[in-house]
């Protein structure tokens, strides 16, 4: 039970970098429009 619920973290932990990732990416292109 407890190596499924860390093989779980790893993965919501692996979304949560990608999100994070994709709004940087939205993020630099706003900038970049708006210059």
């Amino acid at each position: 039970m407890s190596l499924f619920k860390f093989i779980t973290n790893k993965f919501n932990f692996k979304d949560e970098q990608e999100i994070i990732e994709e709004n940087v990416v939205a993020n630099k292109k706003q900038e970049s429009e708006i210059i």
